[in-house]
């Protein structure tokens, strides 16, 4: 019964994040690349899709939207003629900041009700069940 609870509740809490940003302007998949080049800005291609966790394919086509709306550039690699670096723009990093603020105003609504220190419970219980998930996985 956890499960299915669980499963409907992470598939919600998905649904609703994207509407969120959606009403922002910001479109389905490019928070997660957003979010990985600003630690990883300027990697290749090849490994934004592995950090990220989707196809190649499916990276090519997030890019080139990206690009073609300002958030993100490719740049050749020094010293490798056929590489292409991805790097944030100006627009990318702005869009970062707003996905900042959206994110804290959702955590505050949904942690509602919670004190603070249900919350830090919350977040450690959280935390170690992604450890768990990325052991099984």
């Amino acid at each position: 019964m956890f499960q299915v609870k669980f499963i409907g509740l992470a598939l919600r809490h998905q649904s609703l994040t994207r509407e969120v940003y959606a009403r922002r302007g910001i479109k389905s998949g490019h928070p997660k690349v957003l979010r990985t080049l600003q630690s990883h800005d300027g990697c290749m291609q090849v490994e934004l899709s592995r950090l990220c966790g989707i196809t190649p394919a499916t990276t090519v086509s997030l890019l080139n939207v990206m690009e073609r709306d300002g958030l993100i550039e490719r740049r050749a690699v020094p010293g490798d003629r056929r590489a292409l670096g991805v790097h944030l723009t100006e627009k990318g990093r702005a869009q970062l900041d707003i996905l900042d603020e959206l994110d804290v105003t959702l955590s505050h609504e949904l942690l509602d009700g919670f004190s603070p220190e249900e919350a830090r419970q919350f977040e450690h219980y959280l935390e170690r069940m992604r450890r768990n998930i990325e052991r099984i996985d």
